[in-house]
């Protein structure tokens, strides 16, 4: 219990710092990617100019949301004070928090401050509260304040009592964090940027001179515009790895994962240290997700879909472990997520629906074929159809389902091969969709929504048995027998 407080003053410039950023840098863009001489840069000066007053500006607002923002904690009510022109006065009381997560940005652990986010059942896609620059002791105390371990368990809750007592810990050592980083599939996304930004670059290269040299070095001409191709496709390549590598080792390097009786609690981070926790009970489904890189070398990432602000954050389903052997889930899930149970042994898609994933993995391609011989060699073309069919049948032989005791497992593949275990106490919607193809080959297509932050997931079987979809519906809806065949 404590009385008014203010957060530490540091917050007015990181608040000044992430306010330029989002305002001045977009306002700037058009003035350097635009043309023309500098001549042409004279009109303009006048805007920048007045530009340059707006940082002055975004400092003043943030030392006055800094001085009419407060905070106290009484009687087990946690009040929130803010506003410049309108003041506005936030609280809510302790039994509806859910979840209270700290983390601490490089600039926040030089004063030895983090930021608290503490949030509701509301599924929000932001904090119903953040507090920023409080000192470490302050957070630890407020936490403390907050968290209450005797309260909120479902009724419904799956997790066995003797599981509360248990602190299990997990993390993993630097070459598992090199391999993961490797591995993490975040460098299509990289990939793209890059290309983007060498396709703008390009018009600043002296085409002449790199044909010059290429002619007196090599003694052969070769265009200037297919050596770039050439290096700019290895050096985009490169920069790819390197960037998604180091990317992903500070994001989680110091990566721990622990329960503390029925809450589970995620560290990661080098310069930004993260912080989150979350009751089990508020656990919706937990996804196993292998990657094409990671499938064949037996490794896994674990994610769970919460309720509240925990996905949010990220924007992302929480990883609640990055890079794992897939013969050790089931012991992971044992010590850390507590009666979810991993089964390999799946009811497959009848062998009728192979066509159908067929169907849809090349159709695509199959129009734009005629296409193909219209332009040079663009038969090879042709070739790529044969991993199109590879991976058409991948997913094929991946989909499957299987009911046991109150829990469903959902097996698909988009790109990765991804395993959703769903309690039915969890489950939001379920869906049977028949089009008329399917219905012909007596077939359906389950959807099961659970709901997260910011947005409900979706899990999705496509072309199973309609006995199968019945089964699936009978067993939510608690009617009739449940065949496992």
């Amino acid at each position: 219990m404590f009385e008014k407080k203010r957060q530490h003053p540091i917050v007015i410039f990181t608040d000044s710092i992430i306010m330029i950023k989002n305002v001045i840098i977009p306002m700037l863009l058009p003035f350097i990617f635009r043309g023309g001489s500098i001549d042409d840069f004279w009109p303009d000066r006048l805007v920048l100019y007045a530009m340059a007053g707006i940082p002055v500006l975004i400092l003043i607002h943030s030392y006055l949301r800094w001085r009419f923002f407060s905070y106290s904690y009484t009687d087990g009510v946690l009040q929130v004070y803010y506003g410049i022109l309108v003041k506005k006065h936030k609280q809510i009381k302790k039994e509806r928090i859910q979840t209270v997560s700290v983390k601490a940005g490089l600039i926040f652990r030089l004063f030895s401050l983090v930021c608290l986010s503490i949030e509701t059942a509301g599924g929000k896609a932001e904090p119903e509260f953040k507090i920023n620059a409080l000192s470490r002791d302050e957070a630890e105390s407020l936490k403390q304040m907050l968290k209450d371990n005797d309260r909120n368990i479902s009724a419904n809750s799956d997790i066995p009592a003797a599981a509360k007592t248990i602190n299990p810990s997990y993390d993993i050592t630097f070459p598992e964090l090199f391999v993961a980083a490797l591995t993490s599939g975040q460098i299509w996304s990289i990939f793209v940027l890059l290309s983007v930004l060498y396709s703008e670059a390009s018009a600043f290269i002296p085409y002449e001179s790199i044909e010059v040299i290429a002619e007196d070095v090599l003694d052969i001409f070769i265009a200037a515009d297919v050596i770039l191709i050439v290096i700019g496709v290895f050096a985009v390549l490169i920069l790819t790895v390197m960037i998604s590598t180091i990317k992903y080792i500070l994001s989680y390097a110091n990566f721990t994962v622990e329960r503390d009786g029925d809450e589970v609690i995620i560290k990661r981070g080098l310069f930004e240290k993260k912080q989150i926790a979350f009751k089990l009970h508020r656990i919706q489904a937990v996804t196993v997700v292998e990657g094409l890189l990671r499938q064949p070398f037996g490794y896994s990432e674990v994610r769970v879909n919460v309720v509240g602000d925990i996905s949010s954050q990220q924007n992302v389903t929480p990883i609640i472990h990055p890079l794992i052997k897939t013969k050790e889930l089931q012991s992971f899930f044992d010590a850390v997520l507590p009666g979810y149970i991993l089964r390999q042994e799946l009811i497959k898609v009848p062998k009728r629906s192979l066509r159908r994933y067929l169907f849809r993995g090349v159709i695509p391609f199959v129009l734009l074929a005629p296409a193909f011989f219209f332009i040079p060699y663009g038969f090879l073309g042709i070739l790529k159809y044969a991993p199109l069919i590879l991976f058409a049948v991948m997913r094929y032989c991946d989909a499957g389902y299987l009911i046991e005791d109150s829990f469903i497992t959902l097996r698909f593949r988009r790109i990765s091969r991804t395993t959703a275990l769903v309690s039915k106490y969890h489950i939001q919607s379920i869906e049977l969709r028949t089009n008329y193809l399917q219905k012909i080959k007596e077939l359906k297509t389950i959807v099961v929504m659970v709901l997260s932050a910011p947005a409900p997931s979706a899990f999705t079987v496509k072309d199973i048995s309609a006995d199968c979809g019945k089964n699936i519906w009978n067993w939510v809806t608690w009617k009739g027998h449940i065949s496992q065949k």
